[in-house]
C-alpha cells in the first residue's frame, strides 16, 4: 500500500523540493494551500514539470503527477488527511503557523486516540521554527492532546538549501505550474526528532549534528544571498548575475563568507579545507545564470533578515564570540539598512523607524544588541562611510591590519587579562614597535583603575597613551609645541566620542552596565568569581579590549602615524 504525506504549502518549495523527495520515496502527494486558483490549476492537471537546473549542467526536467490538491476551506476532508497520512510537511513561512496549527487539531485529537506516531518535518526556511511551531500546536491540544504530542509527535527541523525562483523566460513553455530550482541534490533532516522513524526517501539525509549544519547553511547560503542583494542593488545590478559579475560584490561576498567559516570552524569544528569547498559550492549554486534571480526579491523582508539569529546579524556575533572582526558582515548589514523596495512592507516599516529613531536605536532593536554595542558602532561606520561612497572598497591591506588588531586584543584579554596591557600589547604589535615601560605603566588600570570599578576603561587608556607615543606635546618643547599637543587632543576626542556613542561612557563601571546589565567593583575574590562567570573574558570585556585596539589603530592609520607601505 502506498504512503502519502500531506504537504502543506504547495509554493514552489512545496511543489518544486518536498513534492519531489517524497514522489521519488513512492509516496502519494496531498497538497493543501490556501490559494484557491493554485489549487484549481494543479486540479485540472494531471501533473506538472520541475526543472532542476543545476550549476553546469543541463537542466533536468521530470513530470511530478500522482498527486491530490485541497484548499484550507476543505475542513471536514482535511482533518480527516491528518488522521490517515503518514507524514506531514510544512513548506509555509512562520507567519502562517498560528492558521495552520488550528487546522491540524481536530485530526491530532483523533490521532491521539489510537496513539499512533506523527512526524511534521518544517521546510520554512527561519531558524527556530520548530520551537514556534511545535508552541503553537500543543498550546491549543486538550490534556490528552498534551501528552500524545509529548510522545508521539515530531517536529522535524529541515535544512533547504534548494533555490526556487520565479520561471525564468527560457522555462516559461513548460507551463504555468512549473517550478525551477538550482536542483540541489539532497535535504538534511534532524535524526534525533523523528517519532515515527525517517522514511527511506533518497534525498532526506539524516544529520546527528543539526544545529552546526543549520547554522552553516543560514551564515553561508543564506548570509550570500544577502550580500548579493543589498551590495548588488547598490552598484545598480538588477539579477544575482549581474552582482556575481561585479567587482564590489566579488569582493564582499568572498570576504562575508570568509568571516563566517572562520566563526563557524571556531563554533563548530569544521575544518578550513571543507568550508572552502563549502563556500565554492555556495557561490557556484547562487551564480547559476540559469536561474535569473531577481535581486529585489532576496533583499525583501529586511525585518527577519536583521532579527538576532539570522543570516547576517547571526555570523556577525558568532564572529564577535571567537575574536574575529566582522568587516564585510557588518558592511552589508549597512547596507541592508539602504535597502527600499516601496511595495515591502517590511522595508517601509524599518525605513520609517530610521527616520524616527535613528541607526542606532532601530539596530539595537530590531537585531537585539542591547548588549554587542561594538556591532551597532561597526554598521554606523560603514553607513556613513557608504552615504557618502556606495562603491566604497577600502585598502585590504588596511582591513587586514584592522582585523588583527581587533583579534589581537580580544585573544590578549582572553588568555592574559587587564585591559590595559591587553589593549596596549595589541598595539605594539600593528605598531611594530613597543615600550615596555609603558606597559608596566598602565597595569593598574586594569578594572576601572586598581579594580575599583569607578575609573576610565583600561582599553581606553591603552589608546590614549598609545596615540600619545606618536603625538603629543614634547619635553624639549615644554613651552609651546601646541600644533603636537592639540593634534593630540583631537585623536582623544575622537576616540571618546567612539567610546560614548557605543558604550555611553568612558567609566568601567558604566561601560559594564551596558554589557552585563550590572557593574562589577572586582576587589573581591566572590565578585571575580561572579565577574568571571558572566562571561567577562569570554566575549564581553575581550570585545571592548578588542575594538579599543582596532578604533587606536584606525585613528593612527587616518593621521598618518602607521604607513601600511612600510608593515
Amino acid at each position: 500500500m502506498k504512503k502519502d504525506v500531506l504537504i502543506w504549502g504547495a509554493g514552489k518549495i512545496g511543489r518544486g523540493f518536498v513534492a519531489e523527495a517524497f514522489y521519488k520515496g513512492s509516496f502519494q502527494l496531498i497538497f493543501v494551500d490556501n490559494d484557491q486558483k493554485l489549487i484549481e490549476k494543479l486540479r485540472s492537471q494531471s501533473s506538472y514539470s520541475l526543472i532542476n537546473a543545476e550549476p553546469g549542467k543541463d537542466p533536468v526536467i521530470s513530470e511530478i503527477s500522482d498527486y491530490t490538491a485541497h484548499h484550507i476551506s476543505e475542513i471536514v476532508q482535511i482533518n480527516k488527511l491528518v488522521t490517515e497520512v503518514s507524514y506531514i510537511v510544512v513548506a509555509v513561512f512562520p507567519a502562517a503557523f498560528d492558521q495552520l496549527t488550528t487546522s491540524l487539531v481536530k485530526g491530532i485529537e483523533v490521532r491521539a486516540l489510537n496513539e499512533e506516531s506523527l512526524d511534521i518535518l518544517l521546510c520554512t526556511n527561519a531558524r527556530g521554527a520548530n520551537e514556534k511551531f511545535g508552541s503553537l500546536l500543543r498550546n491549543k491540544l486538550s490534556d490528552r492532546g498534551k501528552v500524545y504530542f509529548d510522545q508521539y509527535i515530531g517536529i522535524v527541523e529541515t535544512v533547504i538549501m534548494r533555490i526556487a525562483v520565479p520561471t525564468p523566460s527560457h522555462f516559461l513553455s513548460y507551463g504555468e505550474l512549473a517550478v525551477t530550482t538550482n536542483g540541489f541534490p539532497y535535504m538534511p533532516v534532524n535524526r534525533s526528532s523523528f517519532k515515527k522513524g525517517v522514511p527511506e526517501i533518497p534525498i532526506l539525509k539524516p544529520i546527528n549534528n543539526f544545529e552546526a549544519e543549520e547554522t552553516r547553511k543560514f551564515y553561508t547560503y543564506n548570509m550570500a544571498h544577502a550580500v548579493y542583494a543589498y551590495t548588488g542593488l547598490m552598484q545598480g545590478c538588477t539579477t544575482v548575475t549581474e552582482a556575481a559579475d561585479n567587482t564590489v560584490v566579488k569582493e564582499e561576498i568572498l570576504g562575508a563568507l570568509n568571516e563566517s567559516a572562520q566563526a563557524l570552524i571556531a563554533e563548530y569544528g569544521f575544518s578550513k579545507q571543507e568550508m572552502e569547498k563549502w563556500n565554492q559550492l555556495v557561490i557556484a549554486n547562487l551564480t547559476n545564470p540559469l536561474l535569473e534571480d531577481k535581486l529585489v526579491r532576496l533583499g525583501k523582508d529586511p525585518f527577519r533578515k536583521l532579527s538576532q539569529n539570522d543570516r547576517l546579524v547571526g555570523p556577525a556575533l558568532l564572529s564577535k564570540k571567537h575574536g574575529l572582526y566582522p568587516y564585510y558582515l557588518t558592511k552589508v548589514i549597512a547596507r541592508a539598512l539602504y535597502f527600499n523596495c516601496p511595495e515591502d512592507n517590511s522595508t517601509t516599516e524599518l525605513q520609517t523607524k530610521l527616520h524616527l529613531d535613528g541607526i542606532s536605536a532601530t539596530l539595537t532593536k530590531i537585531a537585539g544588541l542591547q548588549k554587542d554595542p561594538e556591532l551597532v558602532s561597526m554598521v554606523k561606520r560603514h553607513y556613513t562611510h557608504l552615504q557618502e561612497n556606495p562603491a566604497l572598497q577600502e585598502d585590504i591591506r588596511l582591513i587586514t591590519l584592522y582585523k588583527k588588531a581587533y583579534t589581537g586584543g580580544f585573544d590578549n584579554e582572553k588568555k592574559f587579562h587587564g585591559c590595559a596591557q591587553c589593549a596596549l600589547a595589541s598595539m605594539f604589535d600593528i605598531s611594530k614597535q613597543k615600550d615596555e615601560n609603558l606597559f608596566r605603566s598602565v597595569s593598574a588600570f586594569a578594572g576601572g583603575v586598581g579594580l575599583a570599578g569607578d575609573g576610565i576603561c583600561g582599553g581606553y587608556a591603552a589608546g590614549i597613551l598609545w596615540m600619545g607615543n606618536f603625538a603629543g606635546r614634547r619635553l624639549e618643547y615644554f613651552n609651546g609645541d601646541k600644533e603636537e599637543q592639540y593634534k593630540s587632543f583631537n585623536m582623544t576626542q575622537n576616540l571618546r566620542d567612539r567610546f560614548i556613542d557605543t558604550y555611553g561612557s568612558i567609566i568601567c563601571k558604566n561601560i559594564q552596565e551596558t554589557i552585563f546589565d550590572r557593574a562589577y567593583i572586582l576587589l573581591t575574590k566572590t565578585v571575580r568569581n561572579d565577574f568571571e562567570a558572566a562571561g567577562a573574558h569570554d566575549d564581553r570585556c575581550t570585545s571592548v579590549v578588542a575594538i579599543s585596539a582596532l578604533w587606536t589603530a584606525e585613528l593612527l592609520i587616518d593621521e598618518g602615524f602607521i604607513d601600511i607601505d612600510k608593515l
